[in-house]
């Protein structure tokens, strides 16, 4: 925004996933310390809500439900209602956009940097208007069309 009394909120609940005391390692250096190392051993596949991590990393499904529930009370407050809300993001919002947007054959498991995704919800439910655009030249440019 061009205004400078327009304040930036923080959500914890858009916040990437927990990686606990694996913070900051990179997946080579756990790889190399774990022979065995795999994500899906470290945060689950996101299908139980069980699962239970065994280095207390919060789990895929704890962090997309935590994702889902702050996504869905930011689109019915009334406050919100009729207005956009623009979200920067890690790519861990894309498991919260394959669960919304479930009815939809298209592959919604990778998201690219600096990418721009346009969710529209409507009567309770998330549909995709846009996703993973980055054929703009500036993210306002790109904006302009919303």
């Amino acid at each position: 925004s061009d205004n400078p009394e327009t304040k930036v909120p923080q959500e914890a609940g858009l916040d990437d996933l927990n990686w606990g005391s694996l913070e900051g390692r990179s997946i080579a250096d756990l790889s190399s310390r774990w022979s065995d190392f795999s994500i899906e051993a470290v945060i689950g596949d996101g299908t139980d809500r069980n699962c239970i991590s065994v280095s207390g990393v919060e789990t895929r499904y704890a962090c997309t439900e935590r994702i889902a529930e702050t996504m869905n009370r930011l689109a019915s407050d009334r406050k919100n209602i009729g207005r956009r809300i623009l979200i920067s993001a890690h790519s861990s919002i894309s498991w919260f956009i394959e669960n919304a947007i479930k009815d939809d054959p298209r592959d919604y498991s990778e998201i690219d940097n600096a990418s721009l995704t346009v969710l529209v919800y409507k009567d309770g439910k998330w549909e995709i208007e846009d996703y993973n655009d980055t054929q703009y030249s500036t993210m306002r440019e790109r904006l302009k069309a919303y």
